[in-house]
């Protein structure tokens, strides 16, 4: 594949017209699921459904003060679930 081509005008990068070449399959990305990113997506979407949402309403009606024991509560179901600050590793979660 050739490298992107820098043009002045332009801020990005733009990649050369095509070449008239089929890509063989090999160089294809798959875009399919894996079973852990499957599980990881029910996973959140369940917390989500079950935690999050309900702490709307009151949340939006009582306001931040009122509703932060039961915010600092669904925080640490979060934890307990490994979904608070996924990306971060565990030794920095507080």
């Amino acid at each position: 594949m050739l490298p992107p081509v820098r043009d002045p005008g332009r801020e990005r990068a733009t990649t050369p017209p095509a070449t008239g070449r089929r890509r063989s399959p090999e160089a294809q990305v798959d875009f399919s699921e894996t079973t852990r990113v499957r599980e990881m997506r029910k996973l959140v979407r369940g917390f989500v459904d079950e935690e999050v949402i309900p702490l709307e309403q009151g949340l939006r009606r009582d306001g931040f003060v009122a509703m932060l024991p039961r915010l600092l509560a669904a925080r640490e179901r979060a934890k307990q679930t490994g979904l608070f600050a996924a990306h971060v590793p565990e030794e920095f979660v507080m």
